[in-house]
């Protein structure tokens, strides 16, 4: 009896993922120096834009698969900074590196 329920729960799983189909998330992920130097990280493209807060400079954003735009808003005395043309493949994660902050003059 155990085995047959299992058997079902895989199958109704199988089910809703071709019916639903599923996507799996992609990420961006990286880095800002110096760490004290970024207040947000916006990811943008022509559909969406999704928004992080890094911790001690570090950042994941999901997001969906595609050609994406990176936006660091920084805070007083640094510049804001734009990375552009990073590829996230569909359940991939993107290493965008380590994105060094210039001083604003």
């Amino acid at each position: 009896m155990k085995t047959l329920m299992i058997s079902i729960r895989k199958f109704f799983a199988m089910l809703g993922n071709f019916i639903f189909g599923t996507k799996k998330t992609a990420h961006i992920n990286g880095s800002v120096l110096p760490a004290e130097g970024v207040k947000k990280v916006w990811a943008i493209n022509e559909e969406e834009t999704v928004c992080v807060t890094p911790r001690s400079g570090k950042f994941s954003i999901a997001v969906k698969a595609g050609k994406w735009k990176l936006h660091i808003e920084a805070m007083n005395h640094y510049k804001y900074t734009i990375i552009d043309n990073i590829f996230v493949g569909e359940g991939k994660s993107q290493d965008a590196g380590i994105i060094r902050l210039a001083r604003a003059s």
